[in-house]
């Protein structure tokens, strides 16, 4: 089986850190050296903004057709999140808790000693060809508050970068993962 249809490098942008209080922004999930494939709130009909259930649904479907995920804090974050996401809004799905997942947090914090283990650090470090977009507190409001369709463009392309960088890193740090698990690579 070709790689591209074992790994998935995905990454979750959220209206708030905690699923219980938040809803999904944007996912975008980038099959191994294949192009990004992304989901948006804005693309899914609702009653109500603060729920997205069939995104939610679409999404986790494609990551567990993936056998090897790759997620920058995906341990402790992204997978958690949608899971508990999924739980609240009563979908009976989740993403695979047993599948193989590499999180370069992890890698990073065994195996080196950056100054930080942030996805931009890493990158910076080690020298990927694409670079984190910044942070923009108020394109996060915007999207989440007023519903601005260029707020949640930037949010799109600041996920779409992730996952191109999370792509380059996982490969740059491959020699440190001897074993891929439900653990987290570590």
């Amino acid at each position: 089986m070709p790689v591209e249809q074992l790994v998935a490098s995905f990454d979750i942008e959220t209206s708030n850190l905690k699923a219980d209080f938040g809803t999904l922004l944007a996912v975008c999930i980038k099959p191994w050296k294949q192009p990004v494939q992304v989901y948006r709130e804005d693309s899914y009909t609702r009653e109500r903004r603060s729920q997205n259930p069939q995104m939610l649904i679409d999404v986790i479907v494609e990551l567990n057709k993936y056998p090897i995920l790759i997620a920058h804090n995906g341990v402790q974050f992204d997978r958690p999140y949608l899971n508990t996401l999924a739980m609240v809004l009563g979908l009976g799905v989740e993403v695979d808790p047993k599948g193989k997942l590499i999180d370069p947090v992890l890698i990073a914090r065994r195996h080196l000693a950056f100054s930080s283990n942030r996805l931009d650090v890493l990158s910076e470090w080690l020298a990927t060809r694409t670079r984190k977009t910044l942070v923009k507190r108020e394109a996060w409001v915007r999207a989440v508050f007023d519903a601005d369709t260029q707020a949640l463009n930037y949010i799109v392309e600041h996920c779409i970068k992730d996952v191109k960088v999370l792509e380059e890193v996982a490969w740059r740090l491959r020699k440190f993962i001897p074993q891929i698990n439900h653990f987290g690579s570590f």
